[in-house]
């Protein structure tokens, strides 16, 4: 494997890293950092609304709507498999995404198992995510606690 090679791939596994490392800190600017301008997301594992190509602006916000709820998160990413070409890579990685909402009668929890696929694009000589795709592969815990911290969420914000 050339250093070019391995270089792109410690590139590639940065910015993937770092978009669980921006969910979790609720770094919205580093998030966006990472994107590309127009980004594909295929979340119909989890919601079959969620299949959207929109700008990387709109994907932040409704991130922004959908983690800020919580009391927090843990994205975990790991395995990463790349297939290159050209100037663009796929990267698919396991993941774990675990969601706390602490309430009145205790902390209530729900862990998504599965993997992302993620694409990027290599553009003025730095690797940016145009598209993610989550396939879960197991839930658990009480799947209703991202209706609740969204619900939090929009209080808060009025």
């Amino acid at each position: 494997m050339t250093d070019t090679r391995l270089e792109n791939r410690a590139q590639i596994s940065d910015r993937v890293i770092g978009y669980a490392t921006s969910l979790d800190r609720r770094d919205w600017t580093l998030l966006r950092s990472l994107m590309a301008d127009k980004v594909h997301i295929d979340y119909t594992d989890f919601d079959p609304q969620l299949d959207l190509t929109l700008t990387a602006d709109d994907w932040v916000d409704r991130v922004t709507a959908g983690l800020s709820g919580f009391d927090g998160t843990q994205h975990l990413s790991t395995n990463h498999v790349y297939e290159f070409s050209g100037e663009r890579v796929v990267c698919v990685s396991q993941m774990q995404a675990a969601h706390f909402l602490n309430e009145a009668d205790g902390m209530a929890t729900s862990v998504i198992h599965g993997y992302y696929t993620t694409s990027l694009i290599k553009s003025a000589g730095q690797w940016l995510i145009n598209g993610v795709k989550l396939t879960i592969t197991a839930t658990l815990g009480d799947t209703d606690v991202y209706t609740r911290a969204a619900q939090r969420y929009m209080e808060r914000s009025q």
